[in-house]
């Protein structure tokens, strides 16, 4: 018994026979991820760049975006469709003069916010301020 462990010599003297040596747990295998099918990726559809999209047309978008949280096309009718109410013509006007400098006369506001493309007219007619795209 003096080669034996404490708890093997317990295991006799309780039990009356010798421990069984335990071997050692097997290893577990990993289990391995079946590999997914790769899908398919399919190009981003872009719109069609048209000869009206200019970075002017794309800064003011993006100014009337900010304003009514819609996307409007450059000869969408804003304020005939209802896009653009007499609130948000106010605030459009009032951003359009404090990025360009040019200030829209109260009884051309309708005229000016027919659609995107004629506010870029107006606005590159009338602007004094220059402005750099900003991404």
């Amino acid at each position: 018994m003096a080669n034996k462990g404490f708890f093997e010599k317990l295991r006799e003297i309780f039990f009356g026979q010798p421990s069984k040596p335990v071997a050692p747990p097997k290893p577990v295998e990993a289990v391995k991820p079946t590999p997914k099918p790769q899908e398919e990726i399919k190009p981003v559809e872009t719109a069609p760049v048209t000869q009206t999209e200019t970075p002017l047309i794309k800064e003011l978008e993006q100014i009337i975006f900010n304003i009514i949280q819609k996307h409007v096309e450059p000869s969408d009718l804003l304020v005939e469709s209802g896009l653009v109410d007499s609130l948000n013509a106010v605030d459009i006007v009032l951003a359009v003069q404090l990025k360009y400098g040019c200030k829209i006369p109260p009884t051309e506001i309708e005229e000016h916010l027919e659609s995107l493309e004629s506010l870029a007219d107006f606005v590159n007619k009338n602007r004094t301020k220059t402005t750099t795209a900003t991404a």
